[in-house]
């Protein structure tokens, strides 16, 4: 973000800041209304806990992603990603994919923009809400799979398919211990 130079010494949030955003999450060519996927290596970058990513991932701020995202890097292990963060992401996340509102069907075909709301509403407890979020990945497989252009995209679907593939497993553990237990330490609850 820049810093405006005015009497209020206001911040201000440019094109070229939400630019700096899409080249850091999905390469300098990336187009949203492309519905590509980004590269694999740059998708794997987001999972990496390095301190060199930690650094430049902390200044970017979308929403959803400074909510649900942010706080696991700069603040590992504590309490507050649990009780604060998480919180009000799935609220925000809930509120996106209601279904009246359904935001994330903006990137219908991009896998790559539409996990972000799922990660968001993935990190709830609540096995209803996993439920649907299951459902949701589904449909993003299914949308994936769609032929966009007269064009079938199998990189789409494999990037679908693997957050399908992880969401089963989240709705899986909650479903056998009705939480995260990696949260347990965090949140001082007794191991399951």
């Amino acid at each position: 973000m820049t810093t405006a130079t005015n009497n209020t010494d206001e911040l201000s949030f440019t094109d070229a800041d939400s630019q700096a955003i899409l080249t850091f999450w999905f390469g300098p060519d990336y187009s949203l209304i492309s519905n590509n996927a980004p590269p694999e290596s740059r998708i794997k970058t987001w999972f990496l806990h390095t301190p060199e990513f930690a650094r430049t991932y902390s200044i970017f701020t979308p929403l959803l992603t400074l909510l649900s995202q942010i706080p696991r890097i700069i603040l590992p292990g504590s309490r507050k990603i649990y009780t604060l963060y998480d919180p009000l992401a799935c609220a925000i996340a809930a509120h996106a994919l209601e279904p009246s509102r359904r935001y994330d069907l903006t990137w219908k075909h991009s896998p790559a923009v539409r996990m972000w709301f799922l990660m968001a509403w993935g990190q709830s407890e609540d096995l209803a809400v996993q439920e649907r979020v299951g459902r949701l990945a589904g449909d993003m497989v299914k949308d994936a799979g769609e032929v966009v252009d007269g064009v079938w995209d199998g990189e789409r679907v494999g990037m679908a398919m693997n957050v399908l593939r992880f969401f089963e497993g989240r709705m899986e553990e909650i479903g056998k211990w009705g939480r995260f237990r990696e949260r347990d330490e965090a949140l001082g609850r007794a191991a399951v």
